[in-house]
């Protein structure tokens, strides 16, 4: 069979489309900045300065070793390559759309921090490019941004296609999984001028690898976003999101729901209702109602604590588990230690000046307590009131997808001051929620992922975090996967979540002390959405 012919029938074999389309009957090819199909052989050690084919492009070859060879229509890289050894054919410069599809028909060998492919910001030995992958083993890749692996995505055996677009300042990423282009990854970072399509290989580390189709249509891609908003609308209510996306894109405007929620200087704040208050003389007007740890008094309208290292708790349990409440209380005595909030067993923040807290969380059992250590203070107006689940969230409908890519910029009241803001997805109503994931930073230094399955909370991830007023809380969805990331790091550990098809997604926060804004959604491409890619 001609290689022309093979190479037709292997991709369309693979679930791509074929690299010419018809049209009534004439063969329209795609028209390309730069492409490599490795037609003709070439030794090894004789790649470098030789013409792409079918082109456009120049080979630039770093083969210090002499482990690249072309043969039978692929670039094989075999053998132990030196230190930054590379291939590219070009560059182009930056704008919305570039897509560098590489596919490598086979991976025999392959180590963690091997095998870097996607966009570099100069045509030397830079691997800082934004989007990018770098390959973890033979059958995974991390996802790159600015140099660094943000999470391992797992793509199967070989044969393996990848695909990095660029935005104005970072990129997507996506790879073909099951038969499908998946969003992988949204890249934030670096807006270099110039950009460079290339692999790179790490020195010392064996590796028998093919390469093919490496390439960059002059089409252009640029995925739509299901939902987004900066809430760059005037002060009130939430209305309808967006009908720009961030790149330019049209983009459907979607009804919010969340009465609770309005627009104040270009971002979603949120005033919860609040029910009454379940402490009983939370005033101490009386020395009842409260069971004492060693150091705690109760005299004169106040909670006195001297040298308390222990729980000052509610005779009667007065919590409900899974309610999350607004807590608040007084020091006004302090001069030593440190006091908290206990709800069950969440701890909120400590304190340790004379001043009113007002707190927000979830109560996991049903005791309520102040805890000190070597507390030395008085305690007044204790308060625990809870809030109307329903008027946590603000969602949007989506139709077409359970499966997506979500983020938002997070503000807080303040890093450990002990309010919660960030995402709700899956939610399964507006009005009576009980099945729903929300990721969350939790004002004590955590970003939290909780799954809500029949009104049950299971937590799956708390993790420690470095706060960064309006970085990006983001989550990625997919079948009963889902990552958290927080400011463009992996928080845990991908999770597995009950299967829930419901489409509400948006936001979550119990304060309107914090602050949420750019809000976006998109599809992770479980129903095709990305099936444009076969096209490039």
């Amino acid at each position: 069979m001609p290689i022309g012919k093979f190479r037709e029938w292997w991709r369309v074999r693979r679930g791509l489309s074929p690299l010419s389309s018809p049209v009534g009957s004439m063969v329209v090819e795609p028209t390309y900045l730069l492409r490599d199909e490795f037609s003709g052989d070439l030794a090894a050690g004789s790649v470098n300065g030789t013409s792409a084919v079918p082109g456009p492009g120049t080979r630039t070859v770093v083969d210090t070793n002499g482990i690249m060879s072309i043969a039978d229509g692929v670039l094989v890289v075999n053998g132990t390559p030196a230190a930054d050894d590379r291939f590219h054919i070009g560059s182009v410069a930056r704008i919305i759309g570039w897509v560098f599809k590489a596919t490598l028909p086979t991976v025999v060998t392959a180590s963690i921090n091997s095998i870097f492919v996607g966009w570099s910001t100069d045509g030397g030995v830079s691997n800082s490019g934004v989007p990018a992958f770098i390959y973890n083993d033979a059958t995974s890749v991390y996802v790159r941004d600015g140099g660094l692996g943000v999470y391992a995505v797992t793509l199967g055996a070989a044969p393996h296609y990848l695909a990095a677009v660029t935005r104005a300042t970072g990129g997507w990423t996506f790879a073909f999984i099951s038969n499908l282009w998946r969003m992988t990854y949204i890249h934030s970072t670096d807006a270099s001028g110039t950009l460079f399509p290339k692999f790179i290989l790490p020195a010392a580390v064996a590796m028998n690898f093919t390469y093919d189709a490496h390439r960059v249509p002059q089409s252009l891609y640029i995925p739509t976003p299901l939902c987004y908003d900066t809430f760059g609308r005037a002060n009130g209510t939430l209305g309808n999101s967006e009908t720009t996306g961030p790149d330019s894109q049209t983009t459907e405007a979607l009804a919010w729901t969340g009465s609770t929620y309005t627009i104040s200087s270009n971002a979603a704040i949120n005033t919860p209702t609040l029910g009454s208050d379940v402490i009983v003389n939370g005033g101490f007007g009386a020395d009842t109602n409260w069971s004492k740890g060693a150091g705690w008094t109760i005299a004169a309208g106040t909670a006195v604590a001297t040298v308390a290292s222990s729980d000052l708790t509610a005779s009667v349990a007065p919590l409900t588990t899974g309610t999350w409440y607004q807590t608040a209380f007084t020091q006004g005595g302090f001069s030593a230690g440190t006091v908290a909030v206990v709800l069950g067993t969440t701890v909120f923040p400590t304190h340790n000046t004379n001043a009113t807290f007002t707190e927000t969380g979830r109560a996991t059992s049903t005791a309520f307590a102040l805890r000190g250590s070597g507390l030395t203070d008085t305690v007044d107006n204790v308060s625990a009131q809870p809030l109307t689940l329903s008027t946590l969230f603000a969602s949007i409908n989506v139709v077409s997808t359970a499966d997506v890519h979500a983020r938002v910029a997070v503000t807080l009241d303040g890093a450990l001051l002990g309010k919660q803001a960030g995402l709700v997805l899956n939610l399964d109503s507006a009005a009576s929620p009980a099945n729903f994931i929300i990721a969350y930073l939790n004002g004590n230094g955590n970003a939290v992922l909780d799954e809500c399955v029949a009104g049950t909370y299971t937590n799956k991830i708390s993790a420690a975090v470095t706060y960064s007023a309006g970085a990006y809380l983001y989550v990625i969805r997919r079948g009963t996967s889902c990552w958290l990331f927080y400011n463009n790091a992996q928080v845990g550990t991908v999770q597995t979540m009950t299967a829930n098809t419901n489409k509400l997604f948006g936001l979550f926060s119990t304060s309107s002390l914090s602050s949420l804004d750019a809000f976006e959604l998109w599809p992770d491409g479980g129903n095709g959405e990305h099936a444009a890619l076969n096209g490039f």
